[in-house]
């Protein structure tokens, strides 16, 4: 669940996570109920045959459903305001959910936070995506691939 009251950072980061997971796709093993038990032989009302069957998933692709995510292509940190409707559940798992949820999420937040406002107090940076074609993700290889130029400009904080 997301915490409703998130700094302006907060809101940024996830949202940047959102935009591209550290993990663009993973996979799941699921038991079919053999005959007797409870939804025998049937996965979400498919009938399958008694076995084993890998599922897999691609998180980017979750995150990028505009059936959940207005103008998913748009970097939206307004989308976590806490005014806002949370997202429809498993439709975004940057740490996945449940039993599998990563056991140092708190401290990667706590980590992104840290370093993030060190960048900010003594860094000013300028994205220019004007520079050429906008950059895009290939969900297709894991971990995350951008392809095209990402253009920006880093310069010290004047101590002015």
């Amino acid at each position: 669940a997301v915490v409703s009251t998130q700094s302006t950072g907060e809101q940024c980061m996830l949202e940047a996570m959102r935009m591209g997971p550290a993990i663009t796709r993973g996979q799941r093993i699921y038991k079919v109920p053999k005959v007797g038990e409870e939804n025998a032989g049937s996965l979400c009302g498919f009938r399958i045959p008694e076995k084993t069957v890998t599922m897999i998933f691609s998180e980017y692709l979750q995150h990028m459903n505009p059936q959940n995510w207005p103008n998913p292509d748009t970097f939206d940190p307004d989308r976590w305001a806490k005014d806002k409707p949370r997202p429809a559940p498993f439709s975004y798992v940057p740490f996945w959910t449940g039993p599998r949820v990563c056991i140092a999420k708190h401290v990667a937040m706590m980590l992104m936070k840290l370093t993030l406002s060190m960048i900010a107090k003594n860094f000013d940076i300028k994205q220019d995506f004007e520079a050429g074609e906008k950059p895009r993700v290939d969900q297709n290889v894991a971990p995350l691939k951008i392809l095209g130029k990402i253009t920006a400009f880093i310069q010290p904080v004047s101590a002015a």
